[in-house]
């Protein structure tokens, strides 16, 4: 096909030119194979994605309970699907077990365990680590009450965990797991049980940080692509390094007990869901809601307002922009991604 061809020249440092020149390939305007045009990919700034958690956390708030239940029972069985596949392939692996490539081995359980966010973020369902972030962001900044935060975390903790033993138990049914795969299961749910309070309240709260974080990095995004691979790699890492989540425990430990393992439903609320969740509920509500509350939000402000006020800090100067302004301002940074050619 016809080009049309410019030659710029190039400019040096000093903005005269040099004796080099680029040469830019152009298809014409009659050309039937135009070049992709450039991808352009919006991402919020971090001060518009905490301003979209406010706004994700009132409407949570304010939906009827009734909606927060059947929402978090589909969020259940989402995350339960992830664990399923999780199991049935990263459980399967005996090769790299045997030849002791543990790593690559658990690295293959994480990855596939993603989708389950995926799904819950895309149908609107209602997960309760996520929540833990959302709502609190949403009562800080005024938007939602303390109540609504309870009836929604309330609802929603029941409907993930009706959800999940649902979908262990539907899936128990269908006796298609392999026998590695039914190993696997029993192993996880024995293990679950057996590290202690304070160990599995840490274990929970890094595994929300990185969830959480997952969610908000995909809250700055606008297409579908984008947030796909914006929660997929932080939740994978919480996956491989082994943290805790306490709706995905409301698969793996009922599904273990399923198949024998030597773990009781007592177990499962006492020794891993209490713990589990009270370090969920810190990492979420006090990592991520909380300290990013500080940055860009009202508790930010009034703790500046204190420190100018109590210690004589200098205001910030006027090319600096205050957390309110950034959060009002939500502005979007654009990057300008070419689709690669062949």
């Amino acid at each position: 096909s016809s080009m049309e061809i410019s030659i710029l020249p190039m400019t040096s440092a000093a903005d005269k030119p040099s004796e080099e020149v680029e040469v830019t390939a152009w298809p014409s305007r009659n050309s039937q194979n135009a070049l992709p045009q450039p991808h352009r990919m919006e991402v919020l700034k971090p001060s518009g994605i905490y301003e979209e958690f406010s706004k994700k956390g009132k409407t949570k708030a304010e939906n009827p309970w009734w909606k927060i239940l059947l929402q978090g029972v589909f969020a259940g069985a989402y995350i339960g699907f992830g664990g399923v596949l999780a199991i049935t392939v990263g459980g399967s692996v005996q090769g790299l077990k045997d030849g002791q490539n543990l790593g690559l081995a658990q690295w293959i359980f994480g990855a596939v365990f993603p989708f389950g966010l995926i799904m819950v973020e895309s149908t609107g369902a209602e997960l309760f680590t996520g929540n833990a972030a959302y709502l609190v962001v949403a009562v800080l900044e005024g938007k939602a009450t303390l109540l609504g935060l309870l009836k929604n975390w309330s609802f929603t903790y029941l409907g993930n965990f009706i959800g999940s033993v649902l979908l262990s138990l539907l899936f128990f049914n269908t006796e298609t797991m392999s026998e590695p795969g039914i190993a696997t299961a029993v192993a996880i749910a024995e293990k679950k049980i057996h590290s202690d309070f304070g160990t599995q309240v840490l274990k929970g709260m890094m595994c929300n940080w990185l969830v959480c974080i997952a969610l908000w990095q995909s809250a700055g995004c606008k297409d579908f692509a984008s947030k796909v691979m914006a929660s997929w790699l932080p939740v994978s890492a919480f996956v491989t390094m082994g943290f805790e989540h306490s709706v995905a425990n409301m698969l793996f430990i009922p599904l273990g007990i399923h198949f024998g393992a030597e773990v009781t439903w007592g177990d499962l609320v006492v020794k891993n869901l209490i713990p589990v969740t009270l370090g969920n509920i810190v990492g979420g509500s006090f990592v991520v809601a909380g300290c990013y509350s500080l940055a860009f939000g009202k508790p930010g402000n009034a703790l500046q307002t204190f420190a100018d006020k109590h210690f004589g800090f200098a205001k910030a100067s006027k090319h600096n922009t205050s957390p309110s302004e950034a959060t009002a301002s939500g502005t979007l940074a654009h990057l300008d991604l070419e689709r690669g050619s062949s």
